[in-house]
């Protein structure tokens, strides 16, 4: 049987795209969206040049948006591509994030380029569960790991290359060049999705709880705020406090009105499937170490060995290479070897580099002895342990929980990045010393090893229970 059997065809009456395109344009739309997590960054101190009458706080704005919105609209997202289509959402996330890169190199002025984060974020939120439901609907169930480990890989990718791509592009042609980057893959990916194959549309029991979604927007969003915010405004201000406690108090509404409503937003039952509930709680712990790293990794650069954003960049480009290799080699073998055996050694290996680094790097400058074994290390953790752990979340679910599975997912893996970097801010301090960059890698390289635990609890996958039994 094709794999793409029971989808519908293109849009307009063009063939569909095969198995391997609709991977290759799905991983190329998720690109875009990781990177641009990442790619700004290196690019603030200039933004900031380019508008000298906006406070530090107002431009802060800028960075902290995207992480919000992405993370809080993610769910949301995830069922809609249930509801109404994955190529409709799809289409329409990539339209929208690929139309806001342009407003935001387009931005005159620093309340009008936030706001076109926004939309860039809540595009992403949109794209990523939908390009993973029609990846994994034009594939057959045994070839799930391996696509959605090609896919959590190019992510993790992009996210590690944007300060590397951030820094050249600055150094080429300003900041504004940053977001015009997403223009020719956008374009390329519009034109192609629209012969993407797409999963029918999921009946649903009811009206789509649409109470629910703002709940859930809501509690995720007063979540990242407070997590994403908190070192700018201070972890005792009240707005910081106001914002944690929102969401410890919107988090029981969520799971009511999630476990009352016929069609929810939030699949409960989802946390039923072994490998989906600890495969996130794993993925949140090696998401939260992987993304405190990378952040580690590009301040000590610029700011310890005080090298320039381009050099720095550069300089971090081999872990990222390292991650994407290992990631797309390990995808080949995780559908018929137990995933255990790839995400529990790249737990250990994330946790190594960090010690590495933390014991091994200091403040003069040495990159061929010190810098480097550390990074191609952290690079292949993340290939073996995070990258896999992605595509564990959703193997054994069912075709009609694809799509908010993934979304879900996606959230785990969003805060994590939010509270990896918050958590790494936090323990740098105003001032960071050589010191406390040991005290970051130490910490990332104990949530890394942290995560061993859920990740023996995963269990066999069904189909390699089933033939030892």
């Amino acid at each position: 049987m094709s794999a793409v059997a029971g989808l519908r065809g293109g849009a307009l009456g063009r063939p569909a795209l095969g198995p391997g395109a609709v991977l290759a344009v799905g991983s190329a739309s998720s690109f875009l969206v990781y990177l641009d997590a990442t790619i700004v960054n290196v690019a603030f101190p200039d933004v900031r040049a380019s508008f000298t009458g906006a406070t530090l706080a107002g431009l802060s704005w800028i960075l902290s948006a995207y992480g919000i919105v992405f993370a809080a609209l993610l769910v949301p997202g995830g069922r809609f591509a249930d509801v109404v289509g994955g190529r409709r959402l799809f289409l329409a996330g990539l339209a929208g994030f690929t139309a806001g890169s342009v407003l935001c190199a387009t931005a005159p002025s620093v309340p009008l380029l936030v706001a076109a984060r926004v939309l860039q974020a809540a595009g992403g939120a949109m794209l990523v569960p939908a390009s993973q439901l029609l990846v994994m609907a034009a594939h057959p169930p045994a070839q799930r790991m391996k696509v959605m480990g090609v896919m959590a890989g190019v992510a993790a990718l992009a996210a590690a290359l944007g300060p590397v791509l951030g820094g050249l592009m600055v150094d080429v042609g300003g900041w504004r060049l940053v977001f015009l980057v997403n223009l020719p893959i956008g374009l390329a990916a519009l034109a192609a999705g629209r012969r993407m194959p797409s999963p029918p549309m999921r009946p649903v029991a009811g009206r789509p709880d649409l109470l629910g979604a703002a709940l859930v927007v809501a509690a995720v969003g007063s979540l990242a705020l407070g997590a994403v915010q908190g070192p700018v405004w201070g972890w005792d201000d009240p707005r910081t406090i106001a914002a944690f406690a929102g969401s410890a108090l919107l988090a029981p509404l969520v799971m009511w009105r999630a476990s009352a409503h016929p069609a929810p937003v939030l699949e409960l039952a989802l946390f039923r499937v072994r490998s989906f509930g600890t495969g996130n709680l794993a993925a949140l712990l090696l998401g939260t170490s992987f993304f405190g790293l990378v952040l580690a990794n590009s301040l000590y650069l610029t700011q310890v060995w005080d090298y320039s954003v381009l050099r720095a960049g550069l300089a971090i480009a081999p872990g990222p290479l390292a991650s994407g290799v290992t990631a797309v080699v390990a995808g080949r073998f995780t559908d018929r070897i137990d995933p255990r055996r790839f995400v529990l050694p790249g737990a250990l290996i994330s946790a190594l580099s960090a010690a590495w680094l933390a014991t091994q790097v200091g403040p003069e400058p040495a990159f061929v002895a010190d810098w480097l074994p550390g990074t191609i290390l952290m690079g292949v953790g993340v290939g073996l342990g995070f990258a896999t752990i992605v595509a564990v979340c959703v193997r054994d679910l069912g075709p009609a929980e694809l799509g908010i599975g993934s979304g879900m997912s996606a959230t785990t893996r969003q805060l994590g990045a939010v509270l990896g970097v918050a958590i790494l801010i936090a323990i740098l301090g105003p001032a960071p010393t050589s010191d406390s960059f040991d005290a970051g890698w130490w910490a990332m390289g104990g949530l890394a090893l942290l995560a061993v635990v859920p990740i023996a609890a995963i269990g066999r996958p069904r189909a390699l229970s089933a033939a030892v039994a």
